[in-house]
């Protein structure tokens, strides 16, 4: 492991810890590293969340490794998540090994992508919906979460072999056909209520954009109304990791 990585691997498995942040960038700032920098500022911005720091840190990362950013940033900035908790995460990867999943699955990530299979390579957000009783415990009514795949499970849709025709045919007037659609996107994991399947858009309009995808009735109907209302659930795996509620009440 390299001295970059250690210190990654620091702030992703402290989260809510600035330490392990500023001594990053003290270490960076010994070697004239200009990210020391951008660590700071980001340290500023995820205290305040300004619009106008958060530019501030747009242009900064202008010449950085954009995966590097992705992984050291919060979100929706970046991936390094700490407003909630990722359990159950999967085996420690490398570029190498994302670089296999993208072959498999004949597309390439987004560096945001990249960067959240570096940091946790899946994992189980819990989000579960929590009530506070009156003698001051916490019960869970439902068991739900959202469920990430590790590299080496994410796949595209399987599509049922009864499904030739739905292939070739456009879904409606100047759509792609079904196969080219489910072409375009892989499943990394599922939402909480089970049913719907997280695609990620790797290639084609909108390539990095999720998609929660109804998987309980036949894909054409969910594709369809997907392509009906064509704004996605985020505009990428940042944007969603921002979006996940915390995993106790508060």
């Amino acid at each position: 492991m390299t001295e970059d990585e250690a210190f990654i691997r620091a702030l992703v498995d402290n989260p809510g810890d600035d330490t392990p942040r500023l001594v990053y960038a003290d270490w960076l700032d010994d070697r004239d590293d200009p990210r020391g920098a951008y660590l700071r500022a980001e340290h500023e911005w995820a205290a305040t969340h300004d619009p106008g720091e958060r530019e501030t840190l747009r242009q900064m990362a202008k010449g950085l490794d954009p995966v590097w950013v992705a992984r050291v940033s919060r979100p929706p900035v970046g991936v390094c998540v700490e407003h909630v908790e990722v359990l159950d995460r999967g085996e420690h990867v490398v570029e190498a090994d994302i670089s296999n999943a993208e072959r498999r699955i004949g597309g390439t990530f987004l560096p945001d992508y990249r960067a959240f299979l570096l940091n946790y390579n899946g994992g189980r957000v819990d989000a579960s919906i929590w009530y506070d009783l009156p003698d001051g415990t916490h019960v869970s009514a439902a068991d739900m979460a959202w469920e990430f795949h590790a590299a080496n499970q994410v796949c595209a849709f399987t599509l049922r072999a009864d499904d030739h025709l739905a292939h070739e045919l456009p879904l409606s007037d100047g759509a792609p056909s079904l196969g080219e659609w489910c072409s375009r996107h892989i499943v990394i994991g599922r939402g909480p209520d089970v049913i719907d399947g997280i695609f990620l858009s790797v290639r084609g309009p909108g390539k990095g954009s999720i998609w929660l995808i109804d998987t309980s009735v036949e894909i054409e109907v969910a594709s369809l109304a997907a392509l009906r209302d064509p704004r996605p659930y985020a505009t990428d795996v940042a944007e969603l990791l921002s979006y996940l509620p915390r995993y106790r009440p508060v």
